[in-house]
């Protein structure tokens, strides 16, 4: 997902962020500590987004989508938020554009 958005949009980090007030009531944010660790402690992601490119599966540079990827791993939410964003997601299939219909609210539950 990581590599498709850096791809598609010239701010992947921006509009992943502002999707959280698509999804909830509030721009996701991210806890830089985390995303840091992560990406200092991420030696088996590395080794897999490498080998994944090396079929060509991966467009971008490694270290711009390990970046994003630890970015987005380090969302911070509240349960509410998280709740909100999760339950919107299930009766709609968001893209980052346009919602588009899914199931009703009832068949959600």
């Amino acid at each position: 997902m990581a590599d498709r958005l850096l791809t598609a949009l010239p701010d992947p980090l921006d509009a992943f962020a502002a999707m959280g007030n698509k999804l909830g009531a509030q721009p996701f944010e991210f806890d830089e500590e985390v995303s840091r660790s992560e990406r200092e402690t991420g030696f088996r992601n590395a080794a897999l987004a490498n080998f994944i490119k090396s079929f060509g599966e991966i467009d971008n540079d490694i270290e711009a989508v390990l970046a994003l990827y630890c970015h987005h791993c380090a969302i911070v939410a509240n349960c509410e938020h998280s709740i909100s964003a999760l339950m919107r997601r299930a009766c709609w299939r968001d893209t980052m554009h346009s919602p588009v219909p899914g199931c009703s609210p009832p068949r959600a539950r």
